[in-house]
């Protein structure tokens, strides 16, 4: 059937639209072809991304590139970079799953805007929040701009869904002092990693990451996370920096959990001893400091399940994770009077905003002095008698106001 055309590069044939560029490659000329279900807006887009192709020296290699290899080779990018971590990898995978199952491998010319479109919206009908997802596209996406694998980034033109923040859940001073209480002994590895979680705003990882030599003076510092990656069979335990300079850090030891410190390592010199031969060996077993009873470094998910036994065992509020002892911290330091920029070099957020915005949570408490405050300075405003029409009579009744007549 022959082809009509519409304009340059751009012709019908059987009632649909076709787009052809050519392009010069070492090979000789070559025809860019490319057909397309819209009208002649997408289809004057599709001859922009392939005049692209053809003027950059993509056309050879890069026409026919697929979404997922696209993505698999961005991944090895930013590994072979130093720039991704084996637990994110493994991260990023889990959220793309279910982008594969939904838009199959399509090429990576044709991921437009309602591709993605199609992918936010199915996660956000299945109650899910599509923002990790969507993030891991379009950084993908954004690699093959930079590449000029693509003329533009098909992302921007997503419309993402409403985002709501879940309200901080952050447990109250009596409800730390029943989890501490019912954890064991300051001197046993659990009890002191929820301690240092809510003493000193350490995340899991910090927390098992750290040593004792990182200990001294009444301050720690934070080195290394220790974090565990699934592989087949199993999970192997890593240690990585901080992903940020601001991550590293020196954070001081309140007083009484220094001396709980102290207690603590003698106990464990003492189970050293006692365990003999069984002590671990590697991962710096003589240093470690949240150890697993013979030396070797507790891992991320025995901590974590030990927390849920804790937690249903005595009956504390089921929303409350072991992370959110790092937003009392924060919380509380704030509340106390601390300078949100002193905050948040402790705990190893880049910027003072970003830990006022996300963890500081009125209290009640907050709330009531704020109310308090407000009483003494307008409060006999609030009162002052009314000088306008009364509503109720003398017996009782309610007056209507009468309206002046213009």
């Amino acid at each position: 059937m022959t082809r009509q055309r519409i304009e340059e590069g751009i012709y019908r044939r059987a009632g649909r639209l076709e787009v052809i560029v050519f392009a010069t490659t070492p090979k000789g000329r070559r025809q860019l072809y490319r057909r397309v279900d819209g009208g002649i807006r997408e289809a004057r887009k599709v001859r922009t991304e392939l005049r692209v192709q053809a003027a950059t020296g993509r056309a050879a290699s890069d026409a026919n590139v697929r979404l997922r290899q696209h993505t698999e080779a961005w991944l090895e990018h930013r590994r072979r970079i130093g720039k991704i971590r084996p637990r994110t990898e493994a991260r990023y995978r889990e959220l793309l799953d279910p982008v594969w199952s939904l838009i199959g491998n399509p090429r990576l010319a044709a991921v437009d805007a309602d591709t993605l479109q199609t992918v936010v919206d199915d996660i956000a009908a299945r109650g899910l929040d599509p923002t990790q997802t969507f993030a891991v596209l379009r950084a993908a996406l954004r690699f093959a701009v930079r590449k000029r694998t693509i003329g533009y980034n098909p992302a921007d033109g997503v419309e993402m869904p409403e985002r709501r923040h879940p309200d901080l859940t952050v447990p109250t001073q009596s409800e730390l002092a029943r989890i501490l209480g019912a954890a064991g002994s300051p001197t046993e590895p659990f009890r002191l990693a929820l301690t240092l979680a809510a003493a000193c705003g350490l995340r899991r990882s910090e927390v098992l990451g750290l040593r004792r030599s990182d200990l001294s003076d009444g301050m720690l510092r934070v080195e290394r996370g220790v974090h565990q990656v699934r592989i087949p069979g199993g999970g192997k335990l890593v240690e990585h920096p901080p992903k940020s300079d601001r991550g590293k850090r020196a954070v001081e030891i309140p007083a009484s959990v220094s001396a709980m410190i102290e207690r603590y390592l003698e106990a464990q010199d003492e189970r050293r001893r006692a365990a003999s031969e069984v002590w671990a060996e590697g991962w710096h077993a003589d240093d470690v400091l949240i150890d697993d009873g013979i030396g070797r470094p507790m891992r991320p998910d025995t901590l974590s399940q030990r927390w849920r036994k804790l937690r249903a065992r005595i009956g504390v509020r089921p929303e409350i994770r072991m992370h959110d002892f790092r937003a009392l911290y924060v919380t509380e330091s704030l509340a106390a009077g601390v300078d949100a920029g002193v905050v948040a070099r402790q705990v190893g957020h880049a910027r003072p905003d970003f830990t006022r915005g996300v963890y500081q949570r009125a209290r009640r408490s907050d709330a009531r002095a704020a109310a308090d405050a407000i009483d003494r300075a307008l409060g006999t405003a609030f009162t002052t008698p009314s000088v306008d029409q009364a509503l109720t009579g003398t017996d009782g009744t309610v007056v209507a106001i009468k309206r002046k007549r213009r």
